[in-house]
This record gives C-alpha cells, structure tokens and sequence, in this order.
C-alpha cells in the first residue's frame, strides 16, 4: 500500500498540537465563531484566530494551529515556526505537511463518544477528550472534493460514533473506514480492529490518523465484507451510499458513489452480514434507501435474506427534488453552471423510471441472535424528534428490551414494568375530562403514542410491584369492562411503549 503520509510526522504533529483541543478551540474561538465553523463558514473564525495569533499571547500558538488546521488559512513562516516546533525542525517533515504557509490537508480535535470508556485507555493523553483526525480540505475552506476525496467527521460520523459500542478484546470490522475514526474509537476502547476501503488514499489517512492517537489498525483494502475474514462482535459502516445514476456521474466520488444502482450496495452489505457476525454480535449502518410504497420496503427486503434481529429507524425522508439537489451541491456543482439542469433532468429522469418517489436516510442496528429458540425481531421506526443526548444508552435499551416486544399475551401478562415517560392531557377549555391522551419519552426522540384511558392507567401503575396482568384485571374492574376485551386494547399499546422505552423491565 503506498502511504500518502510518512510514519514520521505523526509523533512529530502530534507533540506539537498537544494543547489543540476541542475544549481549548471552542474557547479560543466564541460560540458565534463556532457556530459558523459547524455550519462550514470560517470567516468569523479567521477574525478571531488571526487577531490571538498575531498578539503574541499565551493562546497565539493555539490560535495559529487553529487558523492552520481548522481553517486552511495561510500563515506567516515565523508564527508556523513558534506553533510547530517539532515539525519545524525536519524541513523534509515541514514540506510533507506545509505548502506556502498552508497545511496540506484538515486535522481537527474530534470529540470522544461519552459513553465509551477511553480517557483511562489513552495514557499519557488521559486528560483529552478527543483525538486528532486528519482529512482531506472541504467546504470550510472553500474546497470542491476531488473524485479520492476522504471526508472529514461530519453529523453522520457523529451520528454512528454516538451509536456503537466497543469493549476490550471486542473483534471489530469498519467498512469503508474513510478517515478512520469508528476503528480508531474501537482500538482506543481496547478493540481489535480491522478497517477496510476502496480507497487507498482514505487507508493512507485512517493509518496516520491511528499513529496520532497512538493505536494499531488492521488495514485492507477492498469493497464491503470482500476483505472481512472470520466473525466479528462489531461491524460498523458509514458506507457510500448516495444514490446516483451511472448516466449523471461526472466524476465518481470514492466517499459517496458505490457504483451500484438504486440502494444495491447497502442491499449486499445488509445480506452479507450474516456470515461475518459473531453470535451476539451487532452491526450499526448507516445509509439511504429508494421510496416507492411503504418506506421499509427496501430494508425489510434486504433482511429477509438472512435470520438476524433488526432495528431500522428513518430520520429524514427527501422528495426526489431534496435529495438531488443536496448531492449536486456538496459535489460542486451550482445552479449557475452549465451541467447544472441537464444532470438534474436525467437524475430526475432515473428516479421517474424506477419508480422511486422518494428516499429514506437513517441507520440500522442488526444483531446475530441466532441461537434464540424464536424467529428475527424486527422493528421499523420512523422518527423525526431531535436524537436524545445520550443516543447509545436508548438504543441498548430499545435493543435489551425486544425479547419483551416478542413475548406473546400470556408471557407479558407475568412481567412486572416500570414506566418512565411523561403522560399528556389535552383538555378543551372548561371541560373536566380530557378529549386526547398522549404517553411519552423521557428520552430517545421525543416519540410519543396516543392511547386509550385503560392503556394510561395501566402505564400509570407500573412500578414494579404487581404484574402486568393483574394490573389489567384491576383497571378492567374500576372501568367496569370486560377484561378480555381490555387486554386485547392494552397490550399492542404496551409493546409499543417497551419499544419507545416508556415501559421496561422492574
């Protein structure tokens, strides 16, 4: 494999930036100037940082790593010589990551999922809360992605970083690894790693990426689950799923593009997962998917190939129009240019020929549970609400609790649940009785159910103490209903609350 990046300068870049943190940029920075950085505008940010670094300050060497490495502007020589002394000192080491006073390529302080246990596995960077990920230049800094573009950590990143979890000794496979940060999270959580990509450029990244934050990556270059041997307990993927037609490709994007048509790729990477993971392992996907009836079409199709538990949940769902119009854009290409309408007509044209009337974004949790007596639990959630601070705590929730959501009547009726939701009242004005109620979240995606008043009652009496069934019974009795017909009414209701996480196990 040719390396874009020398072994050398990774301890080198890494001393030098040991005070470029998260924490330490946002300070720098404002929240103003770092609002605008996240929505991909630098210039309130240059201010900023041009003003500190020139001060001759104690915060003008962060300022200048900022303004290089954050930003991509161009630097004078002697403030790069007092901000990077360690690179400095090799001219070979300073031409490799400099060029005009500029940094060849991005490399931000990225924030460390909460919920995964690594400050105590880093050593002597125990007090960071980030690692260093370096990347190709983006819109930040003016920057239309080339075709080997390797991306920098976006929401979507962020999205699967909040979601997976690692654990010591865990065997984990990232597919289409990019810059690497999934498999430098798992490694630095004491995982063995196996990172995989078409594009060498993107291995050459993930392996300077993982020398920065100290941790070995097993690197191979290939499609999907081509390179995977053996199980693993862990496969994440943030795989080029953008939905292009062969005919509007201008340039294929290696980060974006696959190749396939329609949503085919992510249909093999959801097929194939079957033969790579361990018992009781899971994936965590993310990915789009063509509209053409129901929005789970597609995922359930891809699913049924195999006999693993999933987890699919639709955030956003895109028009044809939406969805063409955001991928011309992060690829460059504006209303004012030539291509413009012609691509947008044949894209348009491809979705109108398939039949697709819409796309689906979202991820998915898939797990081998194999070895159950019982059939695949699946479940398709389609939610809109803003993702719960702590994103990966729901979801191991949602996911402990399928074994109940796949209990028949009789079973649940002997569980004992405790509610932790919020219930709603509506009430027209002056009327005593309500006219809707409503049961919610306290966490997950602000999702609430409609139900009935024996379905609120019997919620409202699960602590713990008396089991499901006799708690139905008791309120058929003060309704004065036939219990039966109650049951019928209050258990669907209650397996939808234990899969919001308003209802769970005492």
């Amino acid at each position: 494999m040719a390396f874009l990046l020398t072994a050398e300068l990774a301890p080198a870049l890494r001393a030098d930036l040991a005070e470029y943190t998260l924490a330490a940029v946002e300070e720098l920075l404002g929240p103003a100037a770092m609002g605008a950085v996240r929505r991909e505008r630098r210039v309130p940010g240059l201010v900023k940082a041009r003003e500190v670094s020139r001060s001759g300050g104690r915060k003008a060497r962060l300022a200048v790593h900022v303004r290089l490495f954050l930003l991509g502007d161009e630097v004078e020589a002697e403030l790069i010589d007092e901000a990077l002394p360690s690179v400095s000192a090799s001219a070979a080491l300073r031409d490799e990551l400099l060029k005009g006073g500029r940094a060849r390529f991005q490399v931000v302080p990225t924030a460390i999922p909460s919920h995964l246990p690594i400050p105590a596995l880093v050593g002597k960077d125990a007090g960071r809360q980030d690692v260093l990920i370096a990347s190709d230049w983006g819109e930040l800094a003016g920057v239309t992605p080339r075709p080997d573009h390797v991306m920098h950590v976006g929401g979507a990143t962020r999205t699967l970083a909040s979601l997976a979890t690692y654990w010591p000794g865990s065997r984990v496979l990232d597919v289409g690894t990019g810059c690497g940060v999934h498999a430098i999270f798992a490694a630095l959580s004491g995982a063995r790693v196996t990172a995989t990509d078409v594009s060498k450029k993107a291995l050459s990244y993930a392996e300077f990426n993982a020398a920065l934050a100290g941790v070995s990556l097993d690197l191979r270059e290939g499609s999907l689950l081509e390179p995977a041997d053996g199980r693993y307990d862990v496969v994440v993927s943030n795989p080029p799923f953008v939905i292009t037609p062969q005919n509007v490709r201008l340039e294929r994007y290696d980060y974006r593009d696959n190749g396939r048509v329609g949503d085919a790729m992510l249909a093999e990477l959801v097929g194939g997962l079957d033969r790579v993971l361990a018992l009781g392992g899971r994936a965590w996907i993310l990915g789009n998917w063509e509209i053409r009836g129901e929005w789970s079409e597609s995922p359930a199709a891809w699913l049924d190939q195999g006999k693993l538990d999933a987890w699919v949940i639709q955030r956003e769902r895109l028009d044809p129009p939406e969805y063409i119009e955001m991928w011309l854009r992060d690829g460059g290409i504006l209303a004012r240019d030539v291509v413009y309408e012609p691509v947008y007509e044949a894209w348009l044209a491809d979705f109108a020929r398939r039949g697709v009337t819409g796309v689906g974004l979202g991820y998915m949790c898939v797990g081998n549970d194999d070895g159950l007596p019982r059939g695949p639990w699946r479940r398709f959630e389609e939610v809109t609400g803003p993702a719960p601070a702590n994103l990966n705590a729901f979801a191991e929730l949602v996911w402990a609790n399928r074994e109940l959501m796949m209990c028949s009547d009789a079973e649940l009726a002997r569980k004992h649940l405790v509610a932790r939701g919020i219930e709603h009242r509506l009430h027209t004005p002056g009327k005593d009785s309500p006219f809707m109620l409503k049961l919610a979240q306290t966490g997950g995606f602000a999702s609430e159910l409609q139900v009935t008043s024996a379905v609120a009652a019997v919620v409202g009496a699960c602590d713990g103490e008396l089991s499901v069934g006799i708690l139905i019974d008791t309120v058929a009795d003060l309704l004065e209903q036939d219990p039966s017909s109650v049951r019928d009414e209050v258990f669907p209701a209650l397996r939808e609350l234990i899969g919001l996480g308003v209802l769970r196990r005492a």
